[in-house]
């Protein structure tokens, strides 16, 4: 059979060997991540300074992102916006189903 010794030193390095690939996909997995975030950002921004110019089709798209996300309460402030500003009524409709 096999001795304790061998068999406690063959579990303690497949132990570590299996902690050390979990370690490192998850590293992996997290950068990703992390610039799929940022980027979502910096397209949020960009549709917010075209919804501040008027365009409505930024404002439709922000809407869905918003909605996706379920932060449709978030949206309320560029559905109010977009409503007096540029009298668009589908962002009035959306405002006070959003209240």
């Amino acid at each position: 059979m096999f001795k304790t010794g061998t068999l406690t030193l063959k579990l303690f390095f497949t132990l570590a060997l299996m902690f050390l690939f979990i370690a490192c996909t998850n590293i992996q997995k997290k950068q990703p991540c992390l610039a799929i975030e940022k980027n979502e950002k910096e397209e949020d921004n960009n549709l917010k300074k075209n919804i501040l110019k008027g365009d409505t089709i930024a404002y439709f798209n922000l809407r869905r992102r918003y909605f996706e996300k379920g932060m449709s309460s978030d949206f309320l402030f560029w559905a109010l916006l977009m409503s007096n500003k540029y009298q668009l009524q589908e962002a009035l409709s959306c405002f006070f189903r959003q209240i």
